[in-house]
């Protein structure tokens, strides 16, 4: 009897944690005002984005983005600002922030990929140059008389360009309403289950395909839009810890992070940091005749002593 409810207790643990994994995995496309943290820019998303810090110590500027997943697209805000701190001095090659260091960003789009169609126009009465490509259309809003620029980019397929204006159109970049977003979800949020719609009509089943007929396969292979790096602990930095983790990450259809298993770690925390990054894992999910499929992969998250 004790072995019994032990296996129960074990079950119904496990239940609750997947059930809770599911509710807090994904979140309806519901499109509200934004506000980014301690910057005076909004603007609508379609769900609570997610926050990746990629600011560099070494340089003497800030760099957020925020990326949303919504049927099928990808909705990203890039700031980028100068920082208040100065490089510290143990730094070998300092960045400063300035009209040079914005040419090198319009520089590395521009060589980025042959394909990208570049424009200029004028919006919220400031210079925004657009980078189009198949499957990226960005936007890069010269605000230097503030210390900073701002990126908009919609990363998608057939669908990409349905809330194109809506999106851009969105932004005030003086603006302080909004919901702020502070940290940002944990985890990319992804679609909740949709309800079947398909009709008599559009099933086919295999017995209606004759055998002189090859069915073809279309596929659209998953696209990683952004994969955080993993935060650099202090303690591992005490105990001179280096080294990669490798873990094993389920990218679900519905656009959210499933299961994320440890195949390698580290210690001092972090392993969990490494965690903690894979759970922001930003991608366009892989589709198989149109239809999205969950895909696991491997992904190694290294580190090293600064």
């Amino acid at each position: 009897m004790r072995y019994f409810l032990l296996i129960f207790s074990l079950l119904l643990f496990t239940a609750i944690n997947v059930f809770a994994q599911i509710e807090s995995s994904t979140a309806p496309v519901k499109w509200e005002r934004y506000r980014a943290r301690n910057q005076k820019v909004s603007l609508i998303f379609p769900k609570l984005p997610t926050v990746v810090d990629a600011s560099n110590p070494c340089a003497e500027l800030e760099k957020r983005s925020y990326y949303t997943y919504a049927d099928n697209t990808v909705y990203e805000l890039v700031i980028v600002a100068k920082s208040e701190s100065k490089p510290p001095d143990w730094c070998v090659e300092k960045q400063r922030f300035g009209k040079e260091t914005f040419s090198s960003r319009l520089n590395e789009l521009r060589n980025e990929k042959a394909g990208n169609l570049e424009s200029t126009l004028t919006k919220f009465g400031l210079e925004v140059l657009k980078f189009e490509h198949a499957a990226t259309s960005r936007w890069v809003v010269s605000d230097l008389t503030r210390d900073r620029w701002i990126e908009l980019a919609i990363h998608g397929r057939e669908n990409r360009k349905a809330n194109e204006d809506r999106f851009l159109d969105s932004m005030d970049p003086t603006g302080s309403d909004g919901i702020d977003i502070g940290d940002g979800a944990k985890t990319t949020l992804g679609d909740p289950p949709a309800a079947a719609t398909t009709t008599p009509e559009q099933k086919v089943t295999i017995a209606e395909v004759s055998s002189d007929q090859k069915a073809e396969v279309l596929t659209d292979s998953l696209r990683i839009v952004s994969n955080p790096r993993a935060r650099y602990t202090e303690a591992a930095r005490r105990a001179n810890v280096a080294g990669s983790v490798l873990l094993k990450v389920t990218l679900l259809k519905d656009g959210s992070v499933g299961n994320v298993t440890p195949v390698r770690g580290l210690t001092h925390g972090l392993t969990e940091q490494a965690i903690s990054a894979s759970r922001r894992i930003v991608f366009l999910p892989k589709r198989v005749n149109g239809s999205p499929v969950s895909v696991v992969k491997t992904f190694e998250y290294s580190f090293s002593i600064y």
